[in-house]
């Protein structure tokens, strides 16, 4: 039989709702045959995937998973973007201003060479659809040390890899115009892309998907999601994880809102796909 999984907090109430109807129609013998279900519920990724990184993997044993979050109704997440976070530290040589020539590393004055090296038009307020990009969202600085925070983000991971190099190439191209600087530059993955994970053994989760949809009267509305769920870590975990709507919109904003018609149709969605048989 297969196993199957849902997670996050926006689906909390739709998973738990599905769950009390199994239960109930397993106690009375109304109820379709069902495989193995695992259910689990984490902070979202929002948190830097401190949830889902938590999980007993040898407690959670499926062939594949589903996650609810966000998402308009018949929205179908299966890409997301590769993520990563670069640091960069750059310790200058400090000198009163009395005797700076010639003795002066300014490290603020560094960390802006390396930024003006970025190519300002792969920037998240530039990009759309699957273009990636490298946004600078932190930085702080004084006259001995500065920081930056990039945020690296691709769907194509050929791409993601190429952002990675180009950083690394700015700081080695810094480090050698500027060698009594130190420059330290940590790439850290942070989640893949869903869609690498997918195969032939595990289309299953799609082909699923794409059927309770049509059988409750729902339009697929596949979505290459600019930003990750908790299943692009579970993807790349070894367990693919497409996710499905809630039926909300405006997500993160003052101006979010869930119809009541769409909620109940991603509830619908839970049941069913606890139903099906592999």
């Amino acid at each position: 039989m297969p196993k199957s999984h849902t997670i996050d907090k926006a689906g909390i109430a739709s998973v738990m709702e599905a769950s009390v109807h199994l239960l109930e129609s397993d106690l009375t013998g109304t109820g379709a045959a069902h495989g193995d279900l695992y259910l689990s519920f984490v902070p979202d990724e929002e948190i830097g995937l401190l949830g889902v990184r938590t999980m007993d993997m040898a407690r959670f044993p499926v062939d594949y998973a589903y996650t609810l979050d966000s998402c308009e109704l018949g929205e179908i997440v299966e890409a997301t973007f590769n993520a990563g976070h670069a640091h960069i530290e750059i310790t200058g040589v400090t000198a009163h201003p009395m005797n700076a020539k010639g003795n002066l590393v300014n490290p603020i004055l560094l960390a802006q060479d390396f930024i003006a090296q970025l190519d300002h038009t792969q920037t998240p307020e530039n990009a759309e659809g699957r273009e990636g990009y490298l946004w600078v969202n932190g930085s702080s600085g004084n006259q001995a040390r500065a920081t930056l925070d990039i945020s690296i983000r691709d769907h194509e991971r050929t791409g993601y890899e190429a952002k990675k190099d180009l950083l690394r190439s700015i700081a080695e191209k810094l480090a050698d115009t500027n060698p009594r600087a130190t420059i330290t530059l940590d790439i850290t993955d942070v989640y893949s892309n869903i869609e690498d994970a997918k195969t032939p053994d595990n289309q299953q989760a799609t082909d699923r998907l794409l059927a309770t949809m049509k059988n409750l009267g729902v339009e697929p509305l596949p979505l290459a999601m600019r930003g990750g769920t908790d299943g692009s870590w579970l993807s790349a975990q070894g367990i693919f994880t497409p996710n499905f709507f809630t039926g909300a919109h405006n997500f993160h904003s003052i101006y979010e809102f869930l119809p009541m018609p769409s909620f109940e149709k991603s509830c619908l969605m839970v049941q069913e796909l606890m139903k099906h048989e592999g």
